[in-house]
């Protein structure tokens, strides 16, 4: 009977752990709380409404909120958002990251939509070994600091990586893709590959 019992003991721990290691592999995607925990879960975007998660123990999937959550990745998008404070405000608010490291790119997309057609502008915030962001870089128009001044900037940003400064100074080139380039530079050291 001891030897049953035993058996069932081990039988039932083996269920466990499988089961454990079935869901981890389950949900590719992730958020880490403001407490620093990962939490692997399924993220869930509807076409309206609050991103949600659920992960394996939880009974119903609970919102994404920035003040709860301060990241979470979407492994199907390969799209990571993280909660950044815009321009100095005080209530964080979630951006998707462009490039991640001492210096990090963030990008927002915004649809408008009129009586005259219907028009996307992106955005994009760098901001340096920090959660606090500055908008830099636009696909429309631009209200605010000159094209100088705000490629002055991230001139300023790059200054203590002094190769990847030259090369900016050198191309003088403020594209989308020519900024992506010269932060991977800046955070990794290598050129930011085609795939990218």
């Amino acid at each position: 009977m001891k030897a049953y019992k035993l058996l069932l003991l081990v039988f039932l721990c083996s269920v466990v752990h499988i089961n454990k290691t079935f869901a981890q592999q389950e949900y590719p995607d992730y958020v880490i709380t403001i407490g620093g925990d990962s939490i692997r879960c399924e993220i869930i975007v509807p076409l309206f409404g609050s991103v949600k998660y659920q992960s394996a123990s939880m009974t119903k999937a609970e919102k994404i909120k920035p003040d709860a959550i301060k990241e979470y990745y979407i492994a199907d998008e390969n799209i990571l958002h993280r909660a950044v404070f815009k321009d100095s405000t005080s209530k964080p608010m979630f951006m998707t990251v462009i490039e991640k490291g001492k210096l990090s790119l963030y990008e927002m997309v915004y649809n408008n939509y009129s009586k005259y057609g219907n028009t996307t502008t992106t955005e994009w915030y760098i901001g340096k070994g920090s959660d606090y962001v500055k908008d830099f870089k636009s696909s429309g128009i631009y209200i605010g600091k000159s094209r100088k001044e705000r490629k002055d900037y991230l001139g300023d940003l790059l200054k203590d990586n002094q190769a990847v400064y030259n090369k900016y100074i050198a191309e003088d080139k403020f594209s989308f893709k020519q900024i992506q380039n010269l932060v991977h530079l800046y955070n990794t050291g290598q050129p930011l590959s085609d795939g990218n």
